[in-house]
């Protein structure tokens, strides 16, 4: 550490005895510019000065006062994992950037809201900042000195590949640095003890340790139970390197525990930089690539505390945070997210939180505008409302009565294999399953844009974190729906379980799981996919209350015209006929529809196409007559045999019909060829539901 720094950055006071870290007002001048200039123009080719093999040996009892610095951990004889672990532990998700940065970040800031006093578990409204901000100048400049970046970048010279590619791009090509900053409030911060990762420690879990499993066998509910979420903060930095700042409430040490201090306690206040950079060798010695930024100690880096930290972080313009403002600020250097889409991801997967209003999210662009403040708005996306509306109606009342909406109970399932001596009846270990709702979507939504498909078909899997684990695709075997499903508390923990390292799914299969997890889990998602099936089958219409005729076949293709004709809810090109009437006579007939479009009376009219295959035999014909027949369905579900016109547009494929306005066609059907019939039906009152009936006979030669 050159002398020059230390006289230049900071001064040592006593505050009531103790060495307190002061910086001193840092002002830009000539003589420290070209000194940051001159460290960044240096030669790759000189030896990395590693603070362990070059800097004077620090003192095991280093004060609070030393100059803060990086420490890198060494590697052993036994090796142990390398500071690429962490980031590239969540990179397997398939996830985008933002989706995965906004979930982790979210997830940790939720898990961390402060409980409500004698409010039988109920925590406060989590307030969570994105902060968009780029340094330039002389506000790059101090970064770089005051956090010692440039100890970092001749790390990443030795290490080569992108890494050093993206020093050298923003330290001294571009000479400018994106930094995210994400700011939570209404937390508790990360507080607890220094030196070892328990369940009582969130600073050491999330800054120190990796892979620490405590909420997994604690049974707790919640979002993270990895310790590995810190992993999206590195991997959205591309220098992979963060630094945090966080106010807590200090705590006092067991009177039994003889640790002269070095647990953390009295702490209010906390500071300190992480980097997860590949294993690498410098100087003689191998590196992990994990280093901390704070008093670098032997064997550790402690965080900067009280009020060090806090000239530090207002040194570095984090957001302001006094003793009462707890909560955590976490600065990934680096970071190209795009506020844009760190809104729509937030919106994507947190609706639940924001629709029940624990959780307000803001965004901030100062690149653009620093006073000006966005906020998530899910209910404005079209793709989400029928999801949101379904969680409403599986968690609350507001719209239990709605008809268009399924029922939101589920049976219980069982939560542990049953004793293969005990017989079904003596087995009473069954918990309740959670609640499931489901609606129709407009036929037409699998037509509209390619980025909406992910919300088409899909059910929303919510358990008690409250962010949409997954959206799970259960394929378009019928009519277009949507589903939220909301696990219940008994459940919970058990899907935690199965939730891969960046809790995008429940995966049946999963190691930590117990065979009856297993299990539960597996059955829970069959009897989920069933349910949606037989929704889906029950948006089509049945034979019951058709009327008699005496045609060979009749089918009943029946489809939904919404208020204001301007949404078909169940897509007739997708129904079928019955498997009885399907092996008596091998014709199937599908009718896609296209929206209904309003006449000058205020009526409306569908047009569409009547799609006619015959399973006949190769090259061979047949003569059928289609009678085609509209009809009303009523509030009871009973067919009103209201006199709806079809017609047939064109008489391109009549025989012996004299008007092109007909509802009885013959045509000629060839085998393997499917024949296209325009239709039209109406006019037709505005929101009625219609049932279109065709009777195929066959005619003899």
């Amino acid at each position: 550490m050159e002398q020059s720094r230390q006289e230049l950055n900071t001064t040592i006071s006593t505050r009531d005895g103790v060495p307190v870290l002061t910086p001193t007002p840092w002002t830009p001048d000539k003589a420290s510019h070209q000194f940051a200039s001159a460290k960044m123009q240096s030669s790759r080719s000189s030896a990395l000065p590693s603070p362990s093999a070059s800097d004077p040996a620090p003192h095991p009892n280093a004060q609070e006062g030393d100059p803060p610095r990086w420490f890198f951990e060494k590697r052993g004889r036994l090796g142990g994992a390398s500071g690429e672990t962490v980031p590239n532990a969540v990179a397997a998700s398939g996830l985008g950037l933002e989706d995965l940065l906004v979930r982790e970040a979210i997830q940790n800031s939720c898990d961390a809201a402060v409980p409500l006093a004698g409010a039988g578990g109920e925590r406060e409204e989590v307030r969570v900042v994105f902060r968009k901000r780029t340094l330039r100048g002389c506000a790059l400049d101090r970064l770089v000195e005051g956090l010692q970046l440039d100890e970092l970048q001749r790390r990443a010279w030795n290490i080569e590949g992108a890494l050093s590619e993206a020093y050298d791009r923003w330290l001294d090509d571009l000479r400018e640095l994106p930094v995210l900053f994400i700011e939570d409030y209404g937390t508790c911060g990360l507080g607890g003890r220094l030196d070892r990762p328990d369940e009582d420690s969130d600073f050491a879990k999330f800054v120190y340790d990796f892979g620490f499993q405590g909420k997994a066998r604690a049974k707790e509910t919640g979002g993270g139970s990895y310790g590995l979420g810190k992993g999206a903060h590195a991997r959205a930095s591309l220098l992979r390197c963060f630094f945090l700042h966080t106010v807590i409430q200090p705590f006092v040490r067991q009177g039994e525990l003889p640790l002269d201090g070095e647990i953390g306690e009295n702490q209010w206040s906390r500071f300190q930089g992480v980097c997860h950079f590949p294993l690498h060798e410098t100087d003689g010695h191998l590196w992990t690539g994990r280093g901390f930024f704070g008093h670098a100690l032997t064997d550790r880096a402690d965080p900067l505390a009280n009020e060090a930290a806090q000239l530090m972080a207002e040194r570095f313009d984090f957001p302001a945070r006094r003793v009462a403002d707890r909560g955590t600020t976490i600065a990934i250097l680096g970071c190209t997210a795009s506020p844009t889409l760190l809104q729509r991801a937030v919106e994507d997967w947190w609706w639940p939180r924001l629709f029940q209003h624990t959780l307000e999210v803001e965004l901030v662009d100062e690149d653009t505008d620093e006073s000006s403040i966005s906020h998530p708005r899910p209910l404005r996306r079209a793709e989400l409302v029928p999801f949101i509306r379904c969680f409403d109606a599986a968690s609350g009342d507001f719209f239990r009565n709605s008809k268009e909406l399924s029922s939101p109970e589920l049976k219980p399932i069982l939560l542990a294999k049953p004793d293969l001596d005990d017989s079904p009846s003596r087995n009473a270990n069954t918990v309740p399953a959670g609640r499931l709702a489901m609606t129709q979507l407009p036929p037409n939504i699998r037509e509209e844009e390619e980025r909406k498909d992910r919300f088409v078909d899909t059910m929303a899997l919510i358990r008690g974190s409250r962010m949409v684990v997954a959206y799970r695709h259960f394929g378009a075997r019928g009519l277009p729906v949507a589903a939220s499903y909301v696990a219940s508390d008994a459940l919970d923990h058990t899907l935690m379980l199965s939730e891969p390292i960046t809790h995008h799914d429940w995966d049946p299969s999963s190691a930590r799981l117990s065979d009856a997890g297993q299990e539960s889990v597996s059955s829970l998602l069959k009897r989920l996919d069933r349910h949606v099936r037989r929704y889906q089958a029950s948006l089509l219409p049945s034979m019951v209350s058709a009327p008699d005729r005496s045609v060979a076949l009749e089918r009943s293709l029946g489809f939904l015209l919404g208020g204001g004709g301007s949404c078909i809810d169940a897509l007739p090109s997708q129904a079928r006929a019955s498997g009885k009437a399907t092996k008596g006579q091998p014709i199937q007939i599908r009718f896609q529809p296209n929206n209904p479009r309003v006449l000058t009376d205020g009526s409306f009219v569908t047009d569409g196409e009547l799609l006619v295959d015959w399973m006949g035999t190769a090259g061979a014909r047949k003569e059928v007559r289609l009678t085609l027949h509209a009809a009303i369905i009523g509030n009871d579900r009973l067919v009103r045999m209201d006199s709806i016109a079809v017609a047939v547009l064109g008489d391109d494929f009549s025989k012996n019909s004299t008007t092109s306005w007909s509802s009885i066609l013959d045509i000629t059907l060839r085998a393997g060829h499917t024949q296209s019939i325009p239709v039209r039906i109406g006019p037709h009152p505005d929101g009625v539901r219609l049932r279109l009936y065709t009777g195929v006979e066959e005619v003899a030669a």
